[in-house]
C-alpha cells in the first residue's frame, strides 16, 4: 500500500517499472489497483511473481539459510554472487553499512519466509490476476534480463517470466552471462540494452 499511495501522491503516470528481487514481487502487482496508463514500459531482472509453489530448488536452500543461520554475511553473500570482477573493496564496505551487526538484519532473515511459496502465503492472490494484466492489458514494451549464474532465480524462471508475461513486446531473454542474482552490478550493460529497445536509444548518441 505504501508504493501504491507513492505513486498517487505524486501523480505519477508513464513510469517505466525498474525491478529486481522484491522490486518485482511488489511492483509487477501494482497496476492492478492503478489507472491505465500509469506503466508504460518494464524492464524485469531476476524476479517474478511468486506461483505459489517453490520456485527453485537454489530459492529454498537460500530460504533455509536465511531462516537458521545466526547472522548473514551481506557483502559476503552478495561477492559470491556476482563475481570478483564486478565488486571492490568500497563496494563490500558500502553493501555491509546499513548493516553493523546481526541486530540490523531482521528483514535479511525475514523477506525469504515471506515469498509465496505456498496459496496460503500473503500475496500469493495477487498473482495470478497480476500476471493477467501483464499478459492482456500491458500495451507498452518489455525488457527481461538474467544473470546465469544465479541459482534462485535463473534463466528457466526468467525465461518463464518473459514467455508467460512479455512475449508480445519484449525481445528475447537477455542473458548476462557472469551475472547471478544481483545482476544490477552488470547494470550498464542491461541500461544499454533496455534503452536501445524502448527508446531506441543508441550508445553513440549519449553525451
Amino acid at each position: 500500500n505504501s508504493l501504491l499511495r507513492l505513486v498517487e501522491h505524486l501523480s505519477l503516470r508513464n513510469i517505466t517499472l525498474v525491478c529486481q528481487d522484491w522490486g518485482g514481487v511488489l511492483g509487477l502487482t501494482l497496476p492492478l489497483d492503478l489507472p491505465a496508463g500509469t506503466f508504460t514500459n518494464a524492464i524485469v531482472m531476476n524476479t517474478g511473481l511468486p506461483p505459489g509453489r517453490p520456485p527453485s530448488k537454489g530459492f529454498m536452500q537460500w530460504r533455509q539459510f536465511a531462516e537458521k543461520a545466526t547472522d548473514i554475511p551481506v557483502s559476503g553473500g552478495i561477492a559470491l554472487d556476482v563475481g570478483p570482477t564486478a565488486m571492490t573493496l568500497w563496494d563490500a564496505m558500502a553493501y555491509d553499512a546499513p548493516f553493523p551487526d546481526a541486530r540490523f538484519k531482521a528483514g535479511v532473515h525475514q523477506f525469504p519466509l515471506l515469498v509465496a511459496i505456498t496459496p496460503e502465503i500473503d500475496g500469493a492472490a495477487l498473482t495470478r490476476p497480476a500476471a493477467k494484466w501483464w499478459r492482456e492489458s500491458f500495451t507498452g514494451k518489455a525488457f527481461v534480463a538474467v544473470g546465469v549464474r544465479d541459482r534462485v532465480v535463473g534463466v528457466k524462471q526468467m525465461q518463464a517470466v518473459r514467455d508467460l508475461l512479455f512475449d508480445k513486446c519484449s525481445p528475447p531473454l537477455f542473458c548476462v552471462e557472469e551475472g547471478g542474482y544481483f545482476v544490477q552490478e552488470y547494470g550498464e550493460e542491461i541500461a544499454m540494452r533496455a534503452m536501445e529497445h524502448l527508446f531506441e536509444f543508441k550508445p553513440s548518441s549519449r553525451l
